[in-house]
Order: structure tokens, then C-alpha cells, then sequence
């Protein structure tokens, strides 16, 4: 797919000329972007934590598929992790998009499936959280 063909370049643009018109309605219907920035800040505070554990003080990865990864190859480790982080991040806010898009907001089901997305958002940042604390109570350990 070309660049030019794809649909987050031209909604980013439109976005962009409607800011600098001036038009806060778009500010204000962004969905959760400050959210997204947060899940992918964790994730990558969990990488940072992991790396520096694992180089610094020989602290061990817990995850059984990404233990091998972490010994033997770290650049790939980081690139995948943050590359997991961030697609993540990315599909809750196009989840959030799409169901936004619908036409009916008063519906049952649209409001089980705004539900089920942010209990699935605030179940992965609550797991974040606790990886992370975790991480860096170990790390105050060694």
C-alpha cells in the first residue's frame, strides 16, 4: 500500500488543517489519545525497567517467550517489545475510532462494546502498572 494511499496519512492532514483553522471539535473528538500515549509510555517504562535489570544488574525476564530473546539478541528484544507496544496502543485507538464511527450511540450493543474496550484498556494498564512496579522493585533490590 502507498503511503499516499493510506488512511491514517490523509485523516492525520485533514486533523492538522482543522487545528490550525482552529476548530476545537477536533481536539475534543480525538479518541483517548492521551490514553494511548499512556499505554505505550508503560510499555515502554516495562522495556526500559527490563534492560536495565537484565544489562546492569544480570536481573532475569520472566516472560517464557521472550526469555531466550532477552539473552541472546537485546536490539531485537527492545524492537519487539516496543513495536508490540506501540501496535497495541495504536489498536485500541483505532478500536475506539471505528466504534466511534457508528451510528447509533444509544444502542445495547454499542455501549457493551464501548465497555468491553475500556475494561480490556484499563485491564492492560492496570497489568502494565504492575510489571512495571514490579520491574523496579526488583531492581531496588540489586
Amino acid at each position: 500500500m502507498a503511503l499516499k494511499d493510506s488512511f491514517w496519512l490523509s485523516h492525520i492532514v485533514r486533523l492538522v488543517f482543522l487545528v490550525k483553522k482552529g476548530d476545537t471539535r477536533v481536539l475534543e473528538s480525538l479518541p483517548n489519545v492521551s490514553g494511548c500515549l499512556l499505554l505505550i509510555f508503560m510499555g515502554t517504562m516495562d522495556c526500559l525497567t527490563t534492560v536495565v535489570g537484565a544489562v546492569l544488574f544480570g536481573a532475569k525476564e520472566l516472560n517464557p517467550v521472550l526469555v531466550g530473546l532477552v539473552s541472546s539478541n537485546l536490539p531485537g528484544f527492545i524492537a519487539l517489545k516496543l513495536t508490540v507496544t506501540v501496535a497495541v496502543g495504536l489498536i485500541f485507538l483505532l478500536a475506539k475510532t471505528i466504534l466511534m464511527r457508528a451510528s447509533d450511540h444509544t444502542s445495547s450493543s454499542f455501549k457493551n462494546a464501548l465497555k468491553t474496550l475500556k475494561l480490556s484498556y484499563f485491564v492492560i494498564l492496570l497489568f502494565l502498572a504492575i510489571v512495571v512496579v514490579n520491574n523496579i522493585l526488583v531492581l531496588l533490590r540489586l
